[in-house]
């Protein structure tokens, strides 16, 4: 999967491709179509608002996209339904899936 990538405070994102994500339990994994970008991020990203992240992260407070696989528990979702996602700007995303589907 591709991702905007942080390695180091104060650097661009970097686009990388990672590895695709593994199902668990409850979880979904979601192709992302759309991500939202906080007002506040190029300060965390530059550093200058001290979050403790462990770098390098993929970050992002979440998004929309397709269901792509579901894990061997899943009961209401199944591909190809669109749902939110909840803390990557990846553009394929492990959620559970216990948050709410958004219907097509």
């Amino acid at each position: 999967m591709k991702a905007a990538v942080l390695n180091e405070f104060g650097a661009v994102l970097d686009i990388q491709t990672l590895p695709d994500p593994v199902l668990s339990t409850g979880e979904v994994i979601v192709d992302v179509a759309a991500a939202g970008v906080a007002g506040y991020a190029s300060a965390v990203f530059s550093g200058a608002r001290n979050y403790l992240l462990e770098l390098p992260v993929a970050p992002g407070p979440g998004g929309i996209g397709r269901v792509r696989a579901t894990g061997p528990d899943s009961t209401k979702l199944s591909p190809p339904n669109f749902r939110s996602a909840i803390g990557s700007s990846a553009t394929r995303r492990s959620a559970r899936a216990t948050r709410p589907s958004i219907p097509t």
